[in-house]
């Protein structure tokens, strides 16, 4: 009776603006299932030993096959479960039930919160990357428009490239095209407001009242990664999940920036 009432309200619950979540809910309705299970092997087999003990074992088995299949967890949901039960000598039966409980869910769908990802459109990135133009250059699915500033920008110019755009990063680069370093909008936005100029946040007004140069070589990012026109998608995919970037320049034979790579370049890419 509790599973039919909590399960339901699991569900219309998830995903509302009010503070909450699944996993102990998933725990309930697991372990409500799991002890329903447990009841009917009792009553239909004998000699299983203390009645209390099995239902109470399958009731843990069943909260450990609803957040395995439910949330996709792993090593971390065996961790989890033995460290708050203290009941080391399940580990077999709770590892055996969350490797079947995952794989058996990753045939059906996706897990709950990728789901989610996708559902709200946040640019998630996943470990792999599956398109059959893995092998493809990176120049064919790079952004072009990009929004560069020269080593010595002035008041003016940081406040266009901000307002004329929505990009969160900017190459620095020289007279000749060459890369000198990467800057974060977020940065440019604490030079301007540390200098007092006009700029406001969230909104395309600005006042061009200062012809003032600012220096960016003290906090340029000088080390940022960066990839060949010819590199294989794959190949820049992996690294850019593997370091957690959020932008990486693409440069041509001649060390001249040609382009830009963000999450939402590699989704196009790999849903192509």
């Amino acid at each position: 009776m509790i599973f039919w009432v909590f399960f339901p309200l699991t569900i219309a619950s998830f995903g509302q603006d009010v503070p909450g979540g699944v996993f102990l809910p998933s725990i309930m309705n697991g372990s409500c299932m799991g002890a329903f299970i447990g009841k009917f092997i009792v009553e239909k087999m004998e000699g299983l030993g203390d009645e209390e003990t099995v239902v109470r074992h399958c009731a843990l088995i069943g909260a450990v096959a609803m957040l395995a299949g439910t949330l996709r967890s792993g090593v971390s949901l065996c961790v989890i479960v033995l460290e708050g039960t203290g009941r080391t000598e399940l580990l077999l039966p709770v590892a055996i039930t969350t490797v079947t409980a995952r794989g058996i869910g990753s045939l059906i769908n996706e897990g709950l919160y990728e789901s989610t990802l996708h559902f709200k459109s946040v640019p998630f990135l996943g470990n792999h990357y599956t398109a059959s133009n893995s092998n493809y250059p990176v120049r064919t699915v790079m952004s072009t428009d990009l929004a560069t500033l020269g080593p010595s920008p002035t008041v003016a110019q940081i406040q266009h490239a901000l307002n004329a755009n929505e990009h969160n990063g900017f190459p620095v680069v020289t007279s000749e095209g060459l890369l000198r370093g990467m800057i974060l909008r977020s940065q440019l936005e604490d030079i301007l407001e540390r200098d007092h100029t006009s700029y406001n946040h969230g909104t395309s007004d600005f006042e061009v009242a200062s012809p003032q140069v600012i220096g960016l070589e003290g906090v340029v990012d000088q080390g940022c990664h960066v990839v060949l026109e010819r590199c294989p998608i794959s190949e820049a995919y992996q690294l850019f999940v593997a370091i957690g970037l959020r932008h990486m320049p693409v440069l041509d034979d001649d060390g001249k920036v040609s382009g830009m790579l963000t999450r939402k370049d590699f989704l196009r890419a790999n849903q192509s």
